[in-house]
């Protein structure tokens, strides 16, 4: 919480300095920063990633954060019968949920989810929200689920989003010559790009199949984000 001194009246260390009934949260020496009543700046970002992967957060102060946790995107199957036709079931997006919680300085372990073959599609921080993953499509019209709703294990003080994904989609294409392959983006996702679903493309014939591997056909992973906004109450 202090960068280079602490602040002592007698033997009593102070945790709080104001003027008048003003509060105090920086103390310079000259342009220098010695000590601050709190580890983090409001607005300050203290954890922010959209790379699948778990690791450990430390949170140094109590607090109001503002808290994003969206869950990573299922994957698309295409599936060509030759002579016959192909089958596409695109991926379902995950949940979401944006707000803001009172969390108290300690370590959380956190798992951003994965939009990779065979990931953890769910994230989450424990002890405080997980969000779902969405589905894979599966073989012969089968759309990836929606992400489950996010489940909460604290109350939020504030929510500005709270929603399960939404579900792929399904289709059937290239019978021969007069039925077109068939093209279809994954379940969008609930917030920006994060945890959209995988999409593709469909034919009878198996070189004109293709799935997520390009552009906004791409299943992403989800996305956590932890902002300090205030003092608790």
């Amino acid at each position: 919480m202090n960068p280079n001194y602490e602040l002592y009246k007698g033997s009593t260390q102070m945790q709080k300095l104001y003027h008048g009934e003003d509060k105090i949260y920086h103390v310079y020496k000259g342009e220098d920063l010695v000590w601050r009543d709190r580890a983090y700046d409001k607005g300050e970002t203290v954890y922010e990633s959209a790379v699948a992967g778990t690791t450990n957060l430390n949170i140094l102060d109590d607090g109001v954060y503002e808290v994003y946790c969206i869950g990573a995107g299922g994957r698309a199957v295409a599936t060509p019968v030759y002579d016959d036709i192909g089958y596409l079931a695109t991926g379902g997006s995950g949940g979401g949920f944006i707000g803001k919680f009172e969390l108290t300085a300690g370590t959380y372990a956190l798992q951003v989810g994965s939009a990779a073959a065979g990931g953890s599609r769910n994230s989450y921080i424990t002890g405080v929200v997980t969000s779902g993953g969405g589905g894979d499509g599966i073989a012969r019209l089968t759309a990836g689920a929606a992400g489950a709703a996010p489940v909460l294990s604290l109350t939020p003080t504030e929510t500005t989003l709270n929603t399960a994904g939404n579900a792929g989609v399904a289709g059937t294409g290239g019978k021969g010559s007069s039925i077109p392959p068939i093209t279809r983006l994954g379940g969008a996702s609930v917030y920006e790009t994060y945890g959209r679903g995988g999409g593709g493309q469909a034919s009878e014939y198996a070189g004109s199949c293709w799935t997520n591997d390009r552009g906004d056909y791409i299943p992403q992973d989800g996305y956590i984000k932890i902002v300090y906004v205030e003092d608790s109450e």
